[in-house]
């Protein structure tokens, strides 16, 4: 997702850093190769993440 925030701020004619801070999750492969260079934060994903995950959420998420 946070790629595609990339791809649309170019033609929508604003420049990353300058005019907006993009970050992602989950630690990408495609943030190494991405311009600019994007930031993203590791996630530890084991199956007690998976499985709660909706739940934390809340019951207006589903």
């Amino acid at each position: 997702m946070a790629q595609g925030v990339l791809d649309a701020l170019g033609p929508a004619g604003r420049r990353v850093p300058e005019d907006a801070a993009v970050g992602g999750f989950d630690d990408s492969p495609a943030a190494l190769s991405s311009r600019p260079p994007l930031t993203t934060i590791r996630q530890p994903w084991g199956p007690h993440q998976h499985r709660d995950g909706p739940d934390a959420a809340g019951p207006h998420s589903r």
